[in-house]
């Protein structure tokens, strides 16, 4: 989960309701700034407490769906790795990430920009 958000859909998802909670009370009123990846930020919280995990069932138990008009078809991609690369900014600071998970975050970003058709970075150009 600190590369890419793993958790397809958030309807799937089953909450402790008090960790719900002090997650939202946590982040707050920047929950309403993050038009694509809330669902993933408030993960981050709710786990960022030592001791605290979250259980995967492989099975499919959910549909995941894209469809038009959809927040995520919406979106403008160039938002999009905006808000993907605030989280790995975050999660850097959370787990004092080293350079081959920092690596990992910047590969994912390409692979979204290839998929979005957008153009690589400079930095990623130049190496």
């Amino acid at each position: 989960i600190s590369i890419r958000n793993v958790i397809m859909n958030v309807s799937s998802v089953l909450w402790d309701r008090k960790i719900l909670n002090e997650s939202l009370d946590q982040i707050g009123d920047n929950l309403y700034e993050l038009s694509l990846v809330g669902d993933w930020r408030i993960y981050l919280e709710a786990l960022g407490k030592k001791g605290r995990s979250v259980a995967y069932i492989a099975d499919s138990l959910n549909v995941h769906r894209r469809h038009e008009g959809g927040v995520t078809q919406s979106l403008d991609s160039q938002a999009h790795l905006k808000e993907i690369a605030g989280m790995h900014a975050l999660i850097t600071e959370m787990i004092d990430a080293d350079h081959t998970h920092n690596a990992a975050m910047e590969d994912y970003i390409e692979e979204l920009r290839v998929q979005f058709n957008n153009k690589p970075s400079k930095s990623r150009k130049a190496a």
